[in-house]
């Protein structure tokens, strides 16, 4: 009974907040047109007295009377960028230098390999947290439950990045967003998680596998959130290498004393260890009766795996295919890169809903991407099926800038096209 009013608390809880900020999606992707408007300005105005907005006269874009004065001014004084054009003033910021791409300095840094020779390190500043990482998330995590209303009777598995890899020359840390946004989530979501988040920071590929699934295998896991599922063929890889040991560890309570995991880690990780001889119990019966023990087995309940299924990922999933129980929801990560989360999806489709007050979007049609002066459309004026590059502008230093991507527009999301 405890576990079910606590479930039905946090469900309450999500779903409240997560309500108020997809009402206000819902709203934004009504007039897309007049949205882009809004948050192109909204942009300018953020960082019209940053060194890069005098340089491109954000001033004089924003006294534009109508949209499409906006847009033309906008094209005329800022250039489409890459990341080599914006390059040298990230490293102003990482510097220590103020007021350059944005106001004052970014909160972190994202890193990322991409494909240039010296890594990306994209600035994340916190108006870009507090609404693409934040409210978002929170529509995110509601639409988890509208979708299997048990999803959080359970715990979490998450397999994020190391939330600090290291600092900037002035000190800012560079790290992972997503290994941010679940150290800093509320509290009672906090909890649902199978394992610290410290278990990101195990440096030997094999212990880390072996510590998330020594910890998640004991519990009833309803929910998992990778975006690669490359890694849950790894799950299951060290599951079938070392399901006795971790049968032994949960009986005792133990973490594998041979693993190589720091003392720091195995202190943050001892919490969540106690003896458990049912439970090992119960794994045991498992492979006496099915000999490889698949996540249907060893998590019944599960209700939502959350990873990317589209483009080169699909590799991966003929090889998970049949291992999970069959009223899980395997939903589309969505759009998502380190430069940009572009959106969520919010059904079982592999269709991103866009954010357009949060971001200022704008496409190459795929024959044009090529052409020395290509046509840049608005949301507005994209065609269901057809394909484009994005070019996106945000809260967060990038300026018309190229993904390099190749997307296919679908269905609209209210009349906003995913």
């Amino acid at each position: 009974m405890k576990k079910e009013k606590k479930a039905g608390f946090i469900t309450f809880a999500l779903s409240f907040v997560g309500k108020k900020n997809l009402k206000a999606l819902k709203k934004a992707s009504k007039n897309c047109k007049k949205t882009s408007e809004d948050t192109l300005r909204s942009i300018l105005e953020y960082a019209k007295e940053t060194e890069w907005g005098k340089s491109h006269k954000f001033e004089e874009i924003l006294s534009a009377k109508t949209g499409e004065e906006l847009f033309s001014l906008w094209q005329k004084n800022v250039p489409p960028q890459d990341y080599e054009d914006l390059r040298p003033f990230i490293e102003r910021h990482k510097n220590g230098e103020e007021n350059i791409l944005f106001p004052g300095k970014p909160m972190m840094y994202a890193t990322t390999s991409g494909t240039t020779s010296a890594p990306k390190w994209i600035p994340i500043t916190k108006v870009y947290m507090d609404t693409v990482y934040g409210k978002m998330t929170k529509v995110w995590l509601f639409n988890f439950i509208k979708n299997r209303p048990k999803v959080f009777t359970g715990k979490i598995v998450s397999i994020v990045g190391k939330v600090i890899e290291g600092y900037a020359p002035d000190g800012t840390v560079f790290g992972s967003v997503s290994g941010v946004t679940q150290r800093d989530c509320p509290k009672f979501v906090k909890k649902l998680y199978a394992s610290p988040a410290d278990v990101f920071s195990i440096a030997d590929y094999t212990a880390r596998y072996y510590a998330i699934m020594r910890m998640g295998i004991e519990r009833n896991i309803t929910l998992i959130v990778t975006a690669n599922p490359s890694t849950i063929v790894e799950m299951q890889n060290n599951v079938n290498e070392f399901y006795d040991q971790y049968v032994e560890d949960i009986e005792k309570g133990t973490l594998n004393a041979s693993l190589n995991i720091s003392k720091e880690i195995r202190a943050a990780i001892q919490p969540y260890l106690k003896p458990n001889p049912e439970r090992a119990q119960e794994l045991r019966e498992l492979k006496a009766k099915y000999g490889r023990v698949l996540p249907k087995h060893y998590w019944p309940n599960m209700q939502i795996l959350n990873t990317w299924k589209c483009g080169n990922t699909k590799v991966y999933l003929d090889k998970f295919k049949d291992s999970f129980p069959e009223q899980m929801l395997h939903q589309e990560f969505g759009y998502f890169s380190s430069e940009c989360r572009f959106g969520l999806v919010l059904d079982d489709t592999n269709n991103t809903v866009l954010f357009p007050h949060f971001h200022y979007y704008e496409f190459v049609a795929e024959d044009e991407i090529e052409s020395e002066n290509p046509h840049f459309l608005q949301l507005h004026e994209l065609q269901q099926g057809k394909r484009y590059c994005p070019f996106v502008t945000t809260y967060a230093g990038l300026y018309r800038y190229n993904m390099n991507d190749l997307v296919e527009l679908g269905p609209c999301f209210e009349n906003t096209p995913t």
